[in-house]
């Protein structure tokens, strides 16, 4: 599913890209999460976001803000777009948001 986000970054992906440079004051978190970092690094090929600012906003199930992704086994939920919270909730507990049929 296209977010409003993965949106607008694919349409500024190839601009983004073209102006990546290497910044560690860029990793607004200070947080250094990952080995390899597009945005801190300044690597033009890998994503020129915060993936700890987009997955904590998934998991908080802002659709708007937030990377979501998902494997190739069926949706737990349908084609309902679920918060992370609610999807590790339901492989914890088998519990389905209130919200969905359960069955």
């Amino acid at each position: 599913m296209l977010t409003p986000f993965l949106k607008s970054y694919l349409r500024r992906e190839a601009t983004l890209q073209a102006n990546a440079k290497a910044d560690p004051r860029r990793c607004t978190q200070g947080l250094n999460c990952l080995s390899v970092c597009g945005l801190r690094d300044g690597l033009a090929k890998v994503g020129q976001f915060c993936i700890d600012l987009k997955l904590s906003a998934a998991f908080r199930g802002e659709v708007s803000k937030g990377l979501f992704f998902r494997g190739a086994d069926p949706l737990p939920f349908g084609e309902a777009m679920r918060s992370v919270q609610e999807t590790i909730r339901y492989f914890l507990s088998g519990e389905k948001p209130a919200d969905l049929p359960q069955g």
